[in-house]
This record gives structure tokens, C-alpha cells and sequence, in this order.
């Protein structure tokens, strides 16, 4: 049986959006009701963290070493610096919805980074999946949700995987690699049971 070894006492609240920067060789994530980000180094088993203003999500890294895109509780943003920390907000997919936040998400091949929020409550289907383009423009794409998770592609990138963690359903979705489209959800998994 293979043994498990903790690396890091992070001391999560709600750890998640883990991601590896393989320029760095290094492993991000977010503690999203602590809203900070954290890097943890195996080469040298340094870990640091970096406050946010606001609840972080997830992440992802930008092309060429331009910084992090991130879904925060406002909405989508450019984090240019963690030590400031220096954020440049795009979009604010739900205005006016305090109730929800941003949660998990991922971007495609194409470089699309989709993200779906939740209801901070964790009862209402409030919630909804978005897809922002390379262009910045944002995308409503699905609805219904009261917490979103597990974003995933299948390798041929034909279909989407996408899961409402409070709705008990893991979803497939056809997927159009070349337009970003969705179409024909279907329950891929019911987990109410």
C-alpha cells in the first residue's frame, strides 16, 4: 500500500484549485474562505502565501509568464503581482448577486478559461458556468448550478465534464474545441444516493 506524506501544513479552510507551473516546478492552490493563494516548492519545501482582498477560487497561468488569471469573488482578474498584490479586474459575470461567488475552473486547449460560481450558501441554484475568451469577453454558458466544480476535457476534446458538487450530478456536455460551444448536457453521474 503506498504511504501518504503530508508536504505542507497549509491549514486550509477550503484548499483548493490545485495547479502545477511547470516553468516554476512548482505547486499553487487557493484557500478560497481564506481567501489567499499559496506556492508550495518540493525542490526546497518552501511554501508561501499571499493575501487576497477578496475570495479566491481558482486559478490559472497566463501565456508566456504574464502572471495568474484568477476567479475571485468579483469576478475574473489579472493578479500582475502576488506581493502587492497587484490585480487588474476584467468582468464581473454576476453583478449584484452577493450571494454568490466564483469557484472552480480551468481553461481549455484553446486558452479559454471557463469557471463556474456557487451559491455561498450552498442550497440554491443561483449559480452559473462562464467561459472568458483570450479576448476578455465573458460568456454565460449554463445555469441552474448551485456549486460548481471538476471542470475537465476529454482527450479527443469532444466533451466537457462538469460537476454541481450540491446538485449530486456530474455532467458531459458536447464539446467544440474550435468555437468554445456546449451543447447537450446529460447527468454522467448521479450522486444523490
Amino acid at each position: 500500500m503506498p504511504k501518504l506524506e503530508c508536504v505542507v501544513e497549509s491549514k486550509d479552510i477550503l484548499g483548493e484549485g490545485v495547479i502545477w507551473h511547470p516553468g516554476e516546478q512548482k505547486l499553487y492552490w487557493c484557500d478560497n474562505l481564506k481567501s489567499n493563494i499559496q506556492r508550495y516548492d518540493p525542490a526546497t519545501g518552501e511554501h508561501e502565501v499571499w493575501d487576497m482582498p477578496e475570495e479566491v477560487g481558482c486559478i490559472v497561468f497566463r501565456e508566456n509568464g504574464e502572471g495568474i488569471a484568477a476567479a475571485m469573488k468579483s469576478g475574473f482578474a489579472f493578479i500582475h503581482d502576488l506581493d502587492g498584490p497587484e490585480i487588474e479586474y476584467i468582468v464581473d459575470p454576476e453583478p449584484g448577486m452577493d450571494g454568490n461567488r466564483m469557484n472552480d475552473g480551468k481553461c481549455d486547449r484553446a486558452g479559454r478559461f471557463w469557471c463556474g460560481s456557487m451559491d455561498a450558501g450552498l442550497a440554491e441554484p443561483t449559480a452559473s458556468l462562464y467561459r472568458l475568451d483570450p479576448d476578455l469577453t465573458c460568456h454565460k454558458m449554463d445555469d441552474g448550478i448551485i456549486c460548481s466544480n471538476g471542470i475537465a476535457w476529454s482527450p479527443d476534446d469532444k466533451v466537457m465534464f462538469f460537476s454541481d458538487s450540491k446538485g449530486e450530478a456530474l455532467y458531459n456536455y458536447d464539446f467544440d474545441i474550435d468555437s468554445g460551444a456546449i451543447a447537450n448536457r446529460r447527468v454522467f453521474l448521479d450522486t444523490n444516493d
